[in-house]
């Protein structure tokens, strides 16, 4: 037979909850989201301690060393421009090149230490033309052979 007897209280139909604690959740995302920001302030705290520690225990400037942000007089090998050649790396390395490339080129004497610089195409004719610097070829003397021991 069928169940007939139903309760209604005051006109309300009765609702079947869910199940979901929503005070529950509530709860963790507070939580969560305190302990999400206290970490950040506790990591903050942390990186400022770190921060002021680390410039108690460094060296002072020298007062020889130029201000923060101030460049060094020219030339510097920072890049600065490519519209200045004279100014910028690729200009610097040009400079640098054309300088070593002079030094390698030319014929220079100097008096002080005795020594001759030529051209390096020249050095190297001859080089092919005489030959490596070699010692002495001569055979050492007979009594400065090693001989076998116990003999």
């Amino acid at each position: 037979m069928a169940d007939t007897k139903h309760s209604h209280a005051a006109g309300r139909d009765a609702v079947e909850g869910d199940g979901i604690s929503y005070r529950g959740i509530v709860w963790f995302v507070a939580v969560l989201v305190m302990t999400t920001v206290l970490s950040q302030i506790l990591m903050v705290g942390v990186f400022k301690y770190l921060e002021h520690d680390v410039a108690s225990q460094d060296a002072p400037r020298s007062p020889l060393a130029l201000p923060a942000g101030k460049m060094p007089p020219a030339p510097n090998l920072l890049y600065l421009s490519w519209g200045a050649p004279e100014l910028s790396e690729p200009g610097n390395l040009k400079q640098f090149r054309d300088k070593e490339d002079a030094v390698l080129n030319s014929y220079a004497i100097d008096a002080a230490s005795g020594t001759v610089r030529i051209p390096i195409d020249r050095a190297k004719a001859l080089l092919l033309e005489r030959g490596l610097p070699s010692r002495d070829t001569a055979a050492p003397p007979k009594s400065a052979a090693p001989t076998k021991p116990g003999k």
